[in-house]
């Protein structure tokens, strides 16, 4: 072998060095990428899967459009997950492949680090096609859940609400008018505050109600005959609050879909107030009580104990959007109002408790 040859040899075995190494550092980021980006990635997009469907069956999510973009950002998640795993094994095979193409050019340690590299690549191979499998299957996972959800939903553009029925109330007399407007410290303020109030109700019995208008259900015209007495009916919670006031106490719940007179209240002992009731399903109560796992209808009951108050001028009121409002006055203010109290107030059209 001539020098010029010889010269050319080494060359060679510069070029296959410099390859190599090349090569050595893209191995190196694969290798990043599937042992630390990846699994990040998949336990953040198990969550989010996972997340969804815990925010539907505790009834969290509020609207249609807001679902649709969740949904649609979430399926595009999974589809470039599952293509960037994918991606990460065609990698390793095409610098296999560039690898079986370096020649050591009896170099014996550019043949010993074109070994083990090639040792490494197949390691990570190995890696690839687990995480493959993975993504694969949450991909599977995902799109199936999101298509139930998507299946149960509808759009709430094409649902119209159904509005219930508001209960006349009766208009004030005239001689209340003029008693209240002698004093203007008097519990009219209060009254007016606690009529314009609207209760805003926690983002899960809000999403609840939401979530009830939306649903599509295939089978509403099925009679559930297994709740056909309040006995057999499940215990339920309704939300309700209680809102201290100057001169009394205001109890707010949300009673929506049940009668008046299915709404008994009474004061049990000293200060004590019991509200109880039931409410029957109806289809679409009884598909929305099944997905979310827990009762929207059956026999509620409310226990409070208010102190220092007068259970014999309370009042309440049960609106047309379900709310029901409680009036109870503390027993030592406006004691005028004891005997100028009205019961035909429009604020007050319901007086009186049992005790």
């Amino acid at each position: 072998m001539n020098i010029k040859e010889l010269h050319q040899v080494n060359e060679e075995a510069l070029l296959a060095s410099k390859r190599l190494t090349a090569m050595e550092e893209k191995v190196d980021a694969c290798k990043h990428v599937l042992l630390e980006r990846i699994p990040q990635r998949h336990s953040l997009l198990c969550g989010r899967v996972c997340g969804i469907v815990w925010k539907l069956r505790s009834s969290i999510m509020i609207g249609r459009q807001n679902l649709d973009h969740n949904v649609k950002r979430l399926q595009t998640e999974l589809g470039t997950f599952d293509y960037h795993t994918k991606e990460q094994a065609e990698n390793l095979t095409q610098i296999l492949c560039q690898i079986d193409t370096i020649e050591s050019h009896g170099e014996e340690e550019l043949k010993m680090k074109r070994k083990a590299l090639v040792k490494e690549v197949q390691r990570l191979l190995a890696c690839a096609d687990r995480w493959k499998l993975k993504s694969a299957r949450l991909r599977k996972f995902g799109e199936e859940l999101l298509r139930q959800i998507q299946n149960v939903l509808v759009d709430r553009c094409n649902q119209k609400e159904k509005m219930q029925e508001a209960v006349p109330m009766k208009k004030n007399l005239p001689t209340e008018k003029k008693i209240l407007d002698k004093d203007s410290d008097s519990p009219q303020g209060l009254m007016q505050s606690s009529d314009s109030i609207c209760l805003k109700l926690e983002p899960a019995a809000e999403g609840a109600r939401q979530m009830a208008n939306s649903l599509e259900l295939a089978g509403s015209n099925t009679h559930h005959s297994t709740y056909d007495h309040p006995l057999t009916l499940p215990v339920w919670k309704p939300y309700y609050q209680v809102q201290r006031r100057k001169n009394g106490i205001v109890l707010k719940a949300s009673l929506r879909g049940i009668a008046r007179q299915d709404i008994k209240m009474e004061c049990v002992g000293t200060g004590t107030l019991r509200i109880t009731g039931h409410k029957f399903p109806n289809a679409r109560e009884y598909a929305l009580s099944k997905f979310c796992g827990s009762p929207t209808f059956g026999r509620f009951e409310i226990v409070e104990y208010f102190g220092n108050v007068n259970f014999q001028f309370s009042s309440w009121d049960l609106r047309s959007d379900g709310t029901l409002e409680l009036y109870v006055p503390f027993s030592k203010s406006h004691t005028w109002l004891q005997k100028q109290y009205l019961p035909s107030s429009v604020h007050v059209p319901v007086r009186g408790l049992v005790c």
